[in-house]
């Protein structure tokens, strides 16, 4: 009887009282298994595609901080932007994904959806990428990543493969964490966190959830790492025994307070921080020894990094088969690093450097918006999501410090103020040198905004006697703007382009044992017309628990519209001769991509599993630009990019801009080993992955023969792809505690040295060559439950603090010892997390 009580009376149940209740009312929850790389829901074929998931679990066990962290620490990503791309050079501000070394070609998803591209975008730099920190890691749920080609499903920028961020639909409760992280020197930091959920969706038929995340890192200097503190070192020697040195860049003699040219070779008169070493020295100078340092020891390895992250989601069911979602991300960032600014005469024989008297710094800012709202549910047996996106990427840099242009403390100071002690200085010189002081100016600030409406549905469409026939749809528009705030000519923005088209997957079981998966995706470009891009894959059940799949396709990448538009027009950088502008490209063709791969799963029992993938990757088309030098020497070039006295003040111009330049391929083998096992006190895991590449070149310029970057640092490129990528892990696992260790190894490569300098301070010849050798950390994870609702966590990076290799190429400063895409210089870090959840 519904909300009463009945008694037995029959003697063996006299003693109890059985209450029923009324029926707790059920939400059915309509099956979705979606998976990425596929736009069919409940997928028959999910072993045909090559898909790394990556659980909460598994998140947990690994012990990172940050989305960035995950998904660059995998064996597949290498020649990524992270955190310290945000240097002196200007060139990072984001973090990003780079699926076999192809960041441009990784596109990156979160729940199936695309975000607001980074938008410090020029017209001479290719940069699609997506911020992988817009979203906290304790929204994640689980992160899927496709290293295979996927613009027939998913269109431009998909052609290495997708990272999909998949969000937490529900946390339920109230949970708070703080995090204490400790390094080996400077590079300390802090973090904190609260999530917060109510209502579950099989029960209470809605989901409302919160997280946010608050995170500070202190900066470290190239000199705070004696491996990457910048000064002159013997490096070996030549053919002939003899010794040759390592001369960093922006080597400049003592001259604080002035001092004459020649003073500078007394060792007497050098103090603490400058290093009496060997220098390079034209033939006439006496002497190849000097006081001196280099600038660049001040410069940040890493930058002061501030991030704030906010996640909010919502999901109601309406009836038993449509419900109702939206999701809002908020992110506000903040790396802040050491810039040069030089304040020195054009006297030379007198020698002054103001740096110190104010500093320059720049903040780079960025600001993320997204929302999303949308419908989900079933219609006459389709499957449906449609969703509508608006996003916005807004990134600027704030210049402080450093000194106003036309600075010449030769002219502005006398002869006798400039050798004078700083500390003995009149009022009267002070106001000389603060009148010089520059306010602090937006030096550049751009936004990309994104609008994207999106169908996708599916059912199955039929039957053959070996199973059912799967059809997938997907709809879309998407609209795309690109404002530069700091432009001349402000009249000409935003730019605009919007693309529409379908796309549809067809999974066809054609015997017992094979399945055919096909995807075809049209789409038009308002500014560069039709798109069509296939794919045809296979899965073939060699045995009850072995598969083998293969897969042939085309993809495409279109070009930003910054490399496009002929109004992005700009100075991107000037000599006291030369103005460098770069213009957008109207006749720039989209990158054109074919990709191969080939693989076996085999998973003998559900606690073992073993996959192989060989993959391959060719590009046409690929963007590009002439280098300064390239057009300087070619005559035919320097007759279209150069001109002379072009402002009538006698400056020259060279102009820059994209083109299609050439070819790319790649090709590789990745594989995993996953297993685990139950023991007396728990689970024990054990994982094995890596990525062994078979070849990596590139053309930099029309009509080149593509250049390996294999094991070969190439400084056209900036990059480097290591033969091997491993990553071996080892998990203990109990009730209230588990451990966890990673072993990081990536294979060494050669490089051409910077030009080396012999014992009289001449340049020495040849250039040499150098061996970057491999290397491998280990990393140890913990965490220990005191309660159901308290943990703790551990984990320390670097345990044995193992020095990284010595690097001198790198496109962020040049040679600077160090590549922080490629190691860790934090060195040993300890990080103390403590978790509690209501």
């Amino acid at each position: 009887m519904a909300g009463g009580a009945l008694l037995f009376s029959a003697p063996i149940l006299a003693q109890y009282q059985i209450t029923i209740l009324d029926k707790v009312p059920e939400y059915r929850q309509f099956e979705r298994v979606e998976i990425t790389g596929s736009s069919v829901i409940n997928p028959r074929s999910r072993e045909a595609l090559p898909v790394r998931v990556i659980d909460r679990k598994e998140i947990e066990r690994m012990g990172v901080q940050s989305v960035p962290e995950l998904i660059q620490g995998l064996s597949s990503m290498h020649s990524f932007t992270e955190a310290g791309g945000t240097n002196i050079s200007g060139q990072g501000g984001y973090r990003s994904a780079a699926i076999h070394g192809y960041e441009a070609g990784t596109l990156v998803l979160i729940n199936g959806r695309r975000a607001p591209s980074f938008a410090k975008q020029r017209a001479q730099v290719d940069r699609t990428a997506v911020d992988l920190s817009m979203v906290p890691l304790r929204a994640i749920e689980r992160v899927g990543i496709l290293t295979d080609g996927a613009s027939s499903i998913y269109g431009s920028d998909a052609i290495a493969g997708v990272v999909n961020l998949i969000t937490l639909k529900q946390a339920p409760g109230l949970s708070l964490s703080a995090e204490k992280l400790s390094t080996s020197g400077a590079g300390d930091g802090h973090s904190a966190g609260i999530s917060w959920g109510q209502g579950k969706l099989d029960l209470d038929g809605y989901a409302v959830s919160m997280h946010l995340e608050k995170s500070h890192t202190d900066p470290v200097r190239m000199r705070d790492r004696a491996y990457t503190d910048l000064r002159t070192q013997l490096y070996g020697q030549d053919s002939q025994g003899n010794p040759v040195y390592f001369v960093p860049q922006n080597m400049f003699p003592h001259n604080a307070p002035a001092q004459l040219l020649s003073n500078s070779t007394n060792p007497a008169l050098c103090p603490g921080g400058f290093d009496y070493s060997i220098t390079r020295r034209a033939a006439t100078w006496p002497t190849p020894y000097q006081c001196q340092k280099s600038q660049l020891r001040e410069t940040y390895l890493y930058p002061a990094y501030d991030n704030t992250n906010l996640w909010m989601a919502f999901e109601k069911q309406i009836d038993a088969s449509l419900a109702v979602f939206s999701e809002v991300g908020y992110q506000q960032q903040l790396s802040a690093y050491r810039r040069i600014v030089n304040g020195r005469p054009s006297n030379a024989s007198i020698l002054y450097d103001a740096e110190s008297f104010n500093p320059g710094f720049a903040e780079e800012r960025q600001n993320n918006h997204r929302a999303v709202v949308g419908l989900r549910g079933e219609w006459h047996n389709w499957q449906y999501t449609i969703s509508h996106t608006r996003a916005e990427n807004h990134f600027k840099t704030i210049n402080t410090g450093g000194f106003t242009n036309g600075s010449n403390w030769g002219t502005i100071l006398t002869e006798a103020e400039r050798q004078q002690d700083p500390a003995t200085y009149s009022d009267a010189t002070w106001a000389k040198i603060r009148a010089r002081f520059a306010e602090p100016t937006i030096f550049q600030e751009y936004r990309t905004r994104l609008q994207d409406t999106q169908l996708q549905a599916s059912r199955t469409i039929g039957e053959t006697d070996w199973g059912e026939i799967k059809l997938g749809t997907v709809l879309f528009s998407t609209q795309s703007q690109l404002i530069n705030e700091k432009a001349t000519n402000p009249e000409d923005y935003p730019f605009k382009r919007t693309n529409n088209g379908a796309a549809l997957e067809l999974q066809l079981p054609l015997f017992d044992r094979l399945e055919l998966v096909s995807s075809l995706r049209t789409e038009r470009y308002s500014d560069f017309g039709n798109v069509l891009t296939g794919k045809l894959g296979a899965k073939w059940e060699v045995a009850s628990n072995t598969h083998l799949r293969i897969s042939k396709g085309t993809g495409f990448r279109a070009p930003t519209l910054a490399q496009t538009n002929p109004s992005n027009y700009a100075i991107y950088s000037s000599t006291t001769t030369t103005d460098n502008f770069s213009f957008g490209n109207p006749n720039l063709e989209p990158e054109k991509s074919r990709q191969w791969s080939l693989g076996v799963l085999w998973q003998p029992t559900q606690q073992l599993s073993v996959s192989v993938d060989y993959w391959a990757l060719d590009v046409r088309d690929v963007f590009g630009t002439w280098t300064t030098r390239q057009i300087f020497n070619d005559p035919a070039l320097k007759a279209l990019y150069f001109t002379t006295n072009y402002n009538g003040t006698g400056k020259n111009r060279n102009i820059i801009t994209p083109l299609n330049q050439g070819t790319m391929a790649k090709s590789g083998i990745d594989y995993q080993l996953r297993h685990r096992w139950p023991v007396s006190w728990g689970r024990v895991w054990l994982g094995l992955e890596g990525t062994y590449n078979l070849e990596s070149r590139r053309s930099t310029f029309p009509g080149q023969d593509p250049v390996s970057n294999l094991a070969n640092y190439d400084t056209a490129t900036g990059t480097v792809t290591a033969r091997n990528l491993i990553r071996v892990t080892s998990s203990l696992e109990s009730k209230n505690f588990g451990i966890t260790a990673l072993v990081n190894y990536h294979s060494g490569n050669n490089e051409i040295m910077q030009a080396l300098i012999d014992s009289q301070g001449l340049d020495a010849a040849p250039r040499f060559e150098h061996r970057v050798p491999g290397h491998w950390t280990l990393d140890l994870s913990g965490t220990y439950k005191f309660t159901q609702g308290i943990s703790l966590r551990v984990h320390i990076a670097n345990l044995t603090n193992k020095t990284p290799p010595v690097r001198y190429n790198s496109p962020y400063l040049g040679s600077t010892l160090a590549d922080t895409r490629y190691d860790d210089y934090y060195g040993r870090t300890v990080r103390l997390a403590m978790d509690i959840k209501f």
